[in-house]
């Protein structure tokens, strides 16, 4: 199996980043006449900035797909989320409190010891 790897793309929806989206996806037709791709595997930061309004993803989307369509047959897209494409804000309201909470090393290993509990539960259910 050949896999390309690729990352942050930080997509935007301005012209120098259309030009670079595109010399991207011809190298990626150069490459695949060369020797058949068949899985691309995009290492995050596909957004720009963890924007997930419905113009961020359709363009992501789009950008997604002209990746996909420069490969001569059909290859597989893989993609492991990067920092920008996770919206920060929703992020500090989950980790926020856990991270103000904690005052002493003990009450750290506390909840270690309690995460690690959690997870040797959930194994012994499977």
């Amino acid at each position: 199996m050949r896999i390309l790897h690729i990352s942050d793309l930080h997509i935007t929806n301005s012209a120098d980043h259309a030009r670079t989206i595109e010399a991207l996806c011809l190298d990626i037709n150069k490459i695949d006449k060369i020797q058949k791709i068949d899985a691309i595997l995009c290492t995050g930061d596909i957004a720009n900035r963890g924007d997930t309004s419905e113009s961020a993803i359709t363009s992501q989307e789009a950008v997604i797909r002209r990746i996909l369509q420069s490969t001569i047959t059909p290859a597989i897209f893989l993609c492991c989320p990067g920092n920008h494409d996770v919206n920060l804000k929703a992020r500090e309201e989950v980790y926020e409190p856990i991270f103000t909470g904690i005052k002493t090393p003990e009450e750290a290993n506390k909840l270690i010891d309690n995460l690690i509990s959690k997870e040797t539960l959930n194994y012994g259910d499977t």
